[in-house]
């Protein structure tokens, strides 16, 4: 149970029980999948998931230079054509 703590401790809490496993088999310790997923668990041990990776398409904060108002639109909100009860 050491071995499972350290691997797990080691991958910043990131590893289940699969790769533990792997890794113990690469140490050259004798366990199987079916052993190390019990041990963690009644250890408390769980994997954290990944971060989720997010798109960013807007960047508001540059110091690029800000296109002109060249048609100099206003647009004035109304409520036209709404029915208020």
């Amino acid at each position: 149970m050491a071995h499972v703590r350290i691997i797990h401790a080691d991958s910043n809490a990131t590893y289940g029980a699969p790769r533990v496993h792997r890794e113990l088999q690469a140490e050259g310790l004798p366990a199987s999948p079916t052993r190390v997923a019990p041990l963690m668990r009644e250890d408390g041990l769980v994997a954290r998931p990944r971060k989720r990776h997010r798109i960013t398409t807007t960047d508001s904060h540059h110091d690029h230079p800000i296109a002109p108002n060249l048609l100099a639109r206003q647009f004035d909100v109304t409520a036209a054509g709404i029915n208020r009860i």
